[in-house]
């Protein structure tokens, strides 16, 4: 069978390019997307990881199609994960398919739970595993959950709220609000008291059972002072058995965190807080905008699925699982309102695997008359967290 699309496998590659160039292409099922490691990246490699062992029979990777002659794509080495010898290298059997696919087969027999292949001048269009696992771990269709190595630990890295998210845990409320007054780009203006710039807002409800190490969810009111325009981001914060830690990812933001660029002509906002699997799940809305003025491009709206995981610091990824144009009216004032659209361009939908992976179906067009629903690219311009 296909062991990525019909198990709770992840894949992870070691960079990519930009926001149209990452893992998920790769798994995505359209020959028209494709993956490209980052052109800084010394030593590109794909690792797939599996929910239980399987017996490795075959790799397809699939070229990327281009006008521009590509070099020949090449695995240099197929290494299989040990627990008592750690990466080991597997000999494969590497030829060409009629579709120019190169195809590895061990020339062994293969027992694995994770594989890595290293590439040279990788640009690929999909990667299919086949093989045989057992019964129990086989599910419905859906796209694997992809990751990037090189990602950094936290999404805000480097900017604003990096240090406070990176020196959790806190002990008390007061502690962890000195922490984020204290911030680089933050501090005290004109002797502020503390609670005008840092307060903790009424603790949230969550649906599910919460794992043992989480002991409540809370959201914080956090104020960056300014002369003319101050900004203001609800954060979402936990508390666990050494203290709190907050996440990655704002839940409200007049910044409009990840828009790319552009300034808060949408809003965002979050709902649905729950427990599944043991991580918190929630939904976001939000607008992006790729720069209207500088570009002419329409910005986009999207609804998404936020998961998030206590492993060291509160770390969240957000999932997309709605995207299309936002509906713009002119208001009385003449200002311009935005709102989510009433036709999405695509949706999909996502289910959370007993280990917790985040699995996703592929995304489909709407349709509409005289052209039924059909998979599409998970990409948008200007929009890089899928």
């Amino acid at each position: 069978m296909d062991l990525l699309h019909r198990t709770a496998s992840v894949v992870v590659t070691s960079s990519h390019a930009d926001g149209n160039s990452t893992g998920a292409n790769l798994v995505d099922q359209l020959a028209e997307t494709s993956w490209k490691p980052n052109p800084t990246d010394p030593a590109p490699w794909i690792e797939i990881d599996l929910p239980a062992s399987a017996a490795v029979e075959r790799i397809e990777l699939t070229p990327a199609s281009s006008s521009v002659p590509q070099p020949r794509l090449r695995a240099t080495r197929v290494l299989v994960s040990k627990a008592e010898h750690g990466w080991v290298q597997v000999a494969m059997r590497e030829s060409i398919a009629a579709q120019g696919e190169l195809v590895l087969e061990p020339i062994s027999p293969t027992a694995a739970t994770r594989l890595r292949l290293s590439l040279t001048e990788p640009r690929i269009a999909e990667l299919r595993v086949l093989g045989g696992i057992i019964r129990h771990e086989v599910l419905a269709p859906a796209i694997p959950e992809t990751r990037v190595q090189g990602n950094p630990r936290i999404d805000y890295n480097g900017s604003l709220f990096a240090a406070w998210v990176l020196g959790a845990p806190y002990a008390t409320d007061d502690a962890l609000c000195r922490a984020f007054v204290h911030s680089p780009g933050v501090g005290l203006k004109d002797q502020q008291p503390l609670g005008e710039l840092c307060r903790k807002l009424p603790d949230v409800t969550v649906a599910g059972a919460a794992p043992n190490e989480l002991l409540a969810v809370q959201r914080y009111q956090l104020v960056v002072p300014d002369e003319i325009s101050p900004a203001e981001t609800t954060a979402l914060v936990v508390r666990g058995e050494h203290g709190l830690y907050p996440a990655n990812l704002a839940l409200a933001d007049t910044r409009n965190e990840g828009m790319c660029p552009g300034g808060p002509e949408g809003d965002m906002s979050v709902s649905n807080f729950r427990f599944e699997q043991g991580v918190l799940l929630l939904d976001r809305t939000r607008y992006f905008t790729p720069g209207i003025l500088a570009t002419g491009k329409p910005g986009v709206a999207s609804a998404s699925v936020l998961r998030c995981k206590l492993e060291g610091r509160l770390t969240c990824r957000e999932f997309i699982t709605r995207l299309g144009a936002p509906t713009l009216s002119l208001t009385d004032d003449g200002t311009i309102s935005y709102r989510l659209p009433t036709t999405w361009s695509w949706t999909r939908t996502l289910t959370v695997t007993q280990r917790g992976s985040i699995r996703l179906t592929p995304c489909f067009s709407t349709g509409g008359k005289g052209s039924p629903p059909r998979i599409v690219p998970c990409a948008a311009r200007g929009v890089e967290l899928l």
